[in-house]
């Protein structure tokens, strides 16, 4: 990925967000990918729909975690928005039907670049692996504090 490669803004940050379920969530998170033009109009009910099919709820050793995500050709440019959930949500989990896990924290991923959203992923799975990580993220008090968070545990340039 190019040096500038740059994903993570505090203006894609929700901190304390109200959702009462996995869509409101997506929908939520996709209004500020779409507010700074990330993504096209088609693109939270194309993350809805495909979370349905493929779910992205991940049980960590202290809280569940989401990665809902969709095909790029609704990605204008690279992003991630960020949501540190008020209350748990239910999403299910990964690879699974019918399991379901009370996820605290949602990164929805505008990966336009269809090869980065693997090294997206996977630096992703490494910083779920990271009490100390998941514990920054889940008692940031800003949305400089969550930016911070995932910086200095993922490989990826902040603006």
């Amino acid at each position: 990925m190019p040096p500038n490669w740059t994903i993570l803004q505090e203006d894609l940050v929700a901190i304390n967000l109200a959702a009462e379920s996995k869509k409101e969530a997506i929908c939520e998170l996709s209004k500020l990918l779409q507010k700074k033009g990330y993504v096209r109009e088609s693109f939270p009910q194309a993350v809805a729909d495909r979370e349905e099919h493929f779910p992205t709820g991940l049980p960590t050793s202290l809280y569940g975690v989401a990665i809902p995500h969709t095909d790029s050709h609704h990605v204008l440019r690279t992003g991630i928005a960020v949501g540190i959930l008020k209350n748990p949500t239910e999403f299910t989990v990964m690879g699974t039907t019918d399991q379901i896990v009370q996820v605290e924290v949602v990164l929805l991923l505008a990966i336009q670049d269809p090869s980065g959203h693997i090294q997206v992923l996977q630096q992703l799975m490494e910083v779920f692996q990271l009490p100390e990580a998941l514990r920054q993220l889940k008692s940031a008090k800003s949305k400089k504090e969550v930016v911070q968070a995932l910086t200095e545990h993922l490989s990826l340039e902040r603006p």
